[in-house]
């Protein structure tokens, strides 16, 4: 070994006999050594070689499925998957700005991954604050020898010693932050944390870009002032679940649901008042029905609603139970608290309008559910009618297919 290598290695030698060792056997010994020492050297090369070079490969294939995607869930299981194949990590988390007071963990994997999902804490807190704040990484080799009392997840104790923790840049923003770490010290090296904060860098653009089309996608199926799907989404949705209870032998209920009076409130207190009312009533609507099923704004101040899986009765319970609340409600206009009443009309299917394989069609039952939502209005407003209970009562020239 030369004076400026560190020592890592001793060679020994031993004998039985007294004087075993010669000049020329040291000489040989220690030339034995030295080329040992560079053998051990040049494996120790190419094993950081294969290592890099297969830590690159787990980089370009994820580098290349992120790409592919522009969904957020799958951008972040590939990134943190893809990070495993890197380094055997113990968690890793990515944790998104909720706020500029606070933040939240959308995706995790490794130790008490299920109970740090979706778990809120205010950034001041956690060190991944301040790495969103100032856009610059963090790495601690060893957190236990460190002075101060490094917390990532605020309430959650966690038994690790190696901590990495990097920003996601998109321009001028910082997404948020991706973390991982290892209950082993020193667990990142150099090599590695560069590849890691070029991966972070390159994950938050696929995620600002996944965060556009998902803008784009809803603001194309959605409308604008209610939120609720709009009506070309509605006929879509419509038509999926018909096709789908269909298949299944359930059935769907369709509702129509009107704002009674609706022109009178904007001649007297203003179209904006009118927006208001509008919104103020889709919130109740979207209230009101399950995760499975779809409220629109069909028109004008007519919103409807499919319920999956609904009979008759079910779902005049439900437009019973919605037009109380739209009725019992207090709807404020700048300083003003006026009331506003709803008539819902209600046909399903297959029942009102027949399989589709059987000759029954969307617009039918679409019609009848109109049809239904008029009688309603005629009748005298503020009420619910099942098509089949007033059938009887319902103008032919009504049935028009629109």
């Amino acid at each position: 070994f030369s004076e400026k290598e560190a020592l890592k290695n001793i060679l020994c030698a031993d004998s039985k006999e007294i004087d075993a060792f010669t000049a020329d056997t040291e000489r040989l010994l220690i030339l034995a050594s030295h080329w040992i020492s560079e053998s051990l050297k040049n494996l120790s090369i190419v094993n950081q070689i294969t290592t890099e070079q297969s830590e690159f490969s787990a980089f370009y294939r994820l580098s290349k499925r992120i790409s592919s995607s522009l969904k957020l869930e799958e951008i972040l299981d590939i990134a943190i998957k893809s990070c495993k194949e890197i380094v055997d990590y113990d968690i890793a988390a990515f944790i998104f700005k909720e706020n500029q007071e606070s933040l939240k963990v959308v995706s995790a994997q490794g130790f008490k991954a299920a109970e740090l999902i979706n778990k809120s804490f205010q950034a001041k807190d956690s060190i991944a604050g301040w790495v969103i704040k100032y856009d610059k990484s963090l790495l601690f080799p060893d957190i236990q020898t460190h002075k101060k009392n490094i917390i990532i997840f605020p309430g959650t104790s966690l038994p690790i010693r190696s901590l990495i923790c990097l920003p996601l840049p998109v321009q001028d923003d910082v997404l948020g932050a991706f973390v991982m770490a290892s209950n082993k010290d020193n667990f990142f090296s150099p090599y590695e944390t560069k590849i890691f904060e070029v991966i972070a860098t390159h994950t938050a653009t696929a995620i600002s870009n996944a965060k556009i089309y998902q803008q784009m996608e809803r603001m194309a199926t959605t409308d604008g002032l209610t939120g609720l799907l709009n009506h070309k989404s509605f006929q879509e949705r419509l038509s999926g679940e018909l096709e789908r209870a269909e298949r299944y032998k359930e059935r769907v209920s369709l509702l129509l649901v009107d704002i009674d009076h609706f022109k009178q409130v904007n001649d007297t207190y203003g179209h904006p008042a009118g927006d208001k009312i509008l919104k103020d009533v889709s919130n109740i609507l979207a209230s009101s029905i399950r995760g499975i099923d779809v409220a629109a704004r069909y028109g004008g101040e007519e919103f409807a609603l499919i319920l999956v899986n609904t009979d008759g009765k079910g779902a005049f319970d439900t437009a019973e139970r919605i037009r109380r609340v739209i009725e019992q409600s207090n709807f404020a206009i700048g300083s003003t608290c006026i009331k506003i009443t709803s008539s819902i009309g209600i046909a399903v299917f297959p029942y009102d309008a027949g399989y589709l394989d059987q000759g029954g069609n969307q617009r039918l039952l679409i019609s009848k559910a109109d049809s239904t939502l008029y009688l309603a209005k005629k009748e005298g407003r503020n009420r619910t009618y099942l098509y089949k209970d007033v059938a009887e009562r319902i103008e032919p020239i009504k049935m028009v297919l629109r």
